[in-house]
């Protein structure tokens, strides 16, 4: 690999040889799946921007901590071939997993889609510095602009809804109490970014939004008084890991108020409507419309998802399905009853929080 910027922040050469062997191994792999189809493979997440975290093992070794997230992009391929495709790049990344130990992601992404890109976090940040493990980045020159100050609203909010779906998860299910406490840095990253998006001032990396959110007025932000603090500490967690603190309940109480005060502060600004309650929210005509004219698609979208009661209620087939999410998690995060949350996510008020944990992984699957 010739980029030479290093893929974390703590500058152990032993954690760099590790992660450099196994991209290596992965680039190969890939290469040898797709062979001359394959025009470039990238790296994102927090190894591509060059802050993955790392920590040693019982025998003293640096072991990587990040997933492996990695896009191969693909010439020559036809839209009709890109599911038997995409299937066989997870069989080999489920392979890989299991060499590694760790979670390889990776996706196909053809040549001809560069123009036409969702302006999401995700490209936003694979794309602004490019990490190439193999091809070189004139495959990428048919890439939209994708400017992160100017990432739309709408992405705060996914990915705090990411997070409280990782929050609520912890509240119903018995989890390794390291796991928690992950989620719990992960939901105070998340304010972060979100509080930054909605002023329109995200930037790519941790590190720079750390110094985004140190140069705001708190007029600038949410009500959530710890928010710049716990925003650092979970950066220096998610590089180098510390064990949960006895008090890891009060933790996620704490991460939950925060997404909710985070959630609220960012949906009255995007909306110019400060939400009374989260079952006035759930109910809220408008909230995330879509164009008209993709209605029958969104009524196909909505009935493949959730059966016959993906046309109940009818006013939420003008939306995508994960609309649904998005109305509903608050109210089962705040646990408030809310009638209209119910009716989105098809579950009565004593399986709200349950009926919002299983759309989400059918989202993620």
């Amino acid at each position: 690999m010739s980029d030479l910027r290093p893929f974390s922040a703590l500058a152990e050469p032993e954690l760099e040889r590790r992660v450099a062997r196994d991209l290596e191994l992965l680039r190969c792999a890939v290469a040898a799946e797709l062979g001359s189809d394959c025009s470039a493979l990238l790296l994102g997440g927090g190894y591509g921007r060059g802050e993955g975290g790392g920590e040693r093992d019982a025998t003293g070794a640096w072991q990587p901590l990040n997933d492996y997230d990695l896009v191969a992009l693909v010439q020559g391929v036809p839209r009709f071939r890109l599911a038997a495709l995409r299937r066989r790049l997870d069989a080999l990344a489920r392979d890989w997993e299991r060499e590694l130990a760790i979670e390889v992601e990776l996706s196909p992404l053809r040549s001809e889609e560069l123009p036409h890109l969702p302006f999401t976090m995700m490209w936003c940040e694979m794309l602004a510095e490019p990490r190439l493990l193999h091809g070189r980045k004139e495959a990428l020159a048919r890439a939209r602009p994708l400017p992160p100050a100017q990432l739309p609203a709408i992405e705060g909010l996914r990915y705090l809804a990411n997070r409280a779906a990782l929050l609520l998860w912890a509240r119903l299910e018995p989890l390794p109490p390291t796991r928690v406490w992950k989620f719990v840095g992960k939901a105070w990253l998340a304010c972060g970014a979100a509080t930054l998006i909605a002023r329109h001032r995200f930037a790519v990396g941790y590190t720079a939004r750390q110094s985004l959110l140190d140069g705001l007025d708190a007029s600038d932000l949410p009500p959530v008084p710890t928010l710049v603090a716990r925003h650092r500490r979970a950066l220096e967690e998610r590089l180098r890991p510390t064990p949960p603190p006895a008090d890891l309940e009060s933790e996620v109480d704490c991460a939950i108020d925060a997404v909710l005060g985070c959630w609220r502060w960012a949906e009255t600004l995007r909306l110019e409507w400060a939400a009374p309650s989260w079952e006035t929210y759930a109910g809220r005509p408008g909230l995330f419309r879509e164009a008209n004219y993709r209605r029958p698609e969104l009524v196909l979208r909505h009935l493949r998802w959730l059966g016959r009661r993906g046309l109940s209620p009818w006013a939420a087939t003008g939306e995508h399905p994960r609309a649904r999410l998005l109305r509903a998690l608050p109210a089962a995060l705040a646990r408030e009853v809310s009638p209209a949350a119910e009716r989105l996510v098809g579950g009565p008020a004593s399986r709200l929080a349950e009926r919002c944990l299983e759309l989400w992984r059918q989202v993620q699957a």
